[in-house]
This record gives C-alpha cells, sequence and structure tokens, in this order.
C-alpha cells in the first residue's frame, strides 16, 4: 500500500512536468521523495526495534501467517473486490463518471483470473502455473474488455457529436432518439449525485435549440439569416465537440 500510494505520486509528478506544470510537478516530485526516504528509514528502524534481542517478535510474526483465502466463497467477495477498485481509480484521479468503465475492466479481468486460479490449483500446486496462468488469462480479458469498452465509448461520442450538431438526418430516427433521450437521463442521473457538470445538461438543451435555428435557417419564409448561441452555449457546444473524441 505504501508503494502503490507514493509510487503512484512519482508518476503523477513526472507527468506533470512533461505536460509543462513544471512548478507543481517538482513540488510534488521533492515532497514525496523526501516523505519515502523518511518512511523508509522509520520502517527500517522499526524492524529494528521489533526484531532486536530475544523477544520472540520474529518468531510471532511468521507464526501469524494470514489466511490468503479468507474471500474463498463469501458472497461478499466481489464487493470487497469493487471496493479496492474504488480506491485504486481515486488514487488515479480518474473522473467519478468514468468509474464505470474502469470498473467493468477491473471486474472482468479479476472473475476470469479467479475462476482459472481455483480450476488450475488443483493440478500444479508445485510449478505456480495456476498463478502465471491465471495471470495472463485475467490481464488477457481484461485489454479485450477495454477494446470493447472503448469501441462502444467512441461509437457513442460519435453519434452525440453529429445528433448535437445535426450532421446526419440518419440520427433522428425512433431509435436515435431513444438513445438521445437515454443518453440524457443517464447524464442527469450522474448530475443529480453531485459527480457531473451543469455543461453536461447544457449540451441536450443546446441540441433542440440548434435543431430549432436550423429548420429556420432553411426556411425561406423566416427571417433568420445565422445560427448564433450566448458565449456559455457556444462553450457547451466546443466542450461537447472535444469531449466526444475517440479514446486516445
Amino acid at each position: 500500500l505504501y508503494w502503490f500510494f507514493y509510487g503512484t505520486a512519482f508518476v503523477i509528478g513526472i507527468l506533470e512536468i512533461i505536460s509543462g506544470e513544471l512548478a507543481t510537478g517538482v513540488t510534488r516530485f521533492v515532497g514525496v521523495t523526501v516523505k519515502t526516504f523518511v518512511l523508509s528509514l522509520g520502517a527500517g528502524l522499526g524492524l529494528m526495534i521489533v526484531f532486536a534481542g530475544d523477544s520472540g517478535a520474529a518468531d510471532a510474526w511468521y507464526a501469524s501467517t494470514c489466511n490468503q483465502n479468507f474471500v474463498q466463497g463469501e458472497w461478499w467477495r466481489t464487493l470487497l473486490y469493487l471496493a479496492c477498485c474504488v480506491f485504486v481509480l481515486g488514487q488515479y484521479r480518474l473522473p467519478i463518471a468514468q468509474y464505470w468503465r474502469a470498473l467493468i475492466v477491473q471486474l472482468v479481468a479479476y472473475e476470469v483470473q479467479y475462476g482459472v486460479f481455483n480450476r488450475m490449483g488443483q493440478l500444479h500446486v508445485k510449478d505456480h502455473l495456476d498463478t502465471a496462468t491465471s495471470n495472463m488469462v485475467g490481464a488477457a480479458s481484461g485489454v479485450v474488455v477495454a477494446a470493447l469498452i472503448s469501441l462502444l465509448v467512441n461509437v457513442s461520442g460519435d453519434f452525440f457529436r453529429t445528433r448535437l450538431l445535426q450532421e446526419s438526418a440518419r440520427n433522428n430516427t425512433r431509435l436515435g432518439n431513444f438513445y438521445f433521450q437515454f443518453l440524457c437521463m443517464a447524464k442527469k442521473a450522474v448530475y443529480f449525485f453531485g459527480i457531473g457538470r451543469q455543461s453536461d445538461i447544457m449540451k441536450f438543451e443546446v441540441e433542440k435549440k440548434l435543431k430549432d435555428m436550423r429548420t429556420e435557417l432553411k426556411d425561406p419564409n423566416h427571417p433568420r439569416d445565422k445560427i448564433d448561441f450566448p458565449k456559455n452555449e457556444e462553450d457547451a457546444i466546443i466542450d461537447a465537440i472535444i469531449g466526444t473524441q475517440d479514446i486516445n
């Protein structure tokens, strides 16, 4: 856990330096370096004190090994794993509205790894092929699921962008209307729980206004001669165009 927290902070500091946030990145990097040194020194001194002499602390430590299979057959096994995943995603500063993507990938990879490990554990007790194989298969399944989710998000983003800008009439079908309303309800639900942005809701309102404006602009009997939006709505459109680009 120690190396996880500070290893992640090291990486974030380097990324900040690379991206141009020099002062923030260097400050974080130096701070983490000092903390890492102090914690490492403290951990070393603590071990020296505990294991010094004939206190029996070493024997007690080795005798109290943890039961690594404490989740075997428990109904809360998956819930505990997902809770751990949430803490991992929090360390990587992932936006909460995008947690569902990562949690699906992590859950599928974990369940595949867990299942393969249990099935092979009875046959490969000494050579540890059960561990190696389950890890590789779990990682591979996670990659496949991540690719499928990326494809889904990219297709959904393309649909939303073309529907918002009214680039194609094919998106105005009944199926398109149903899917667009589904996206709208999902965004409103996310915003209701306090993990979304007001601009996300504004994008759907702008879509209807833009549709009406395009209809008026094409009508020769209507006085409208251009499409114009207030600054906040224009920013929402730009944000929607940028936010719906394909996943890197």
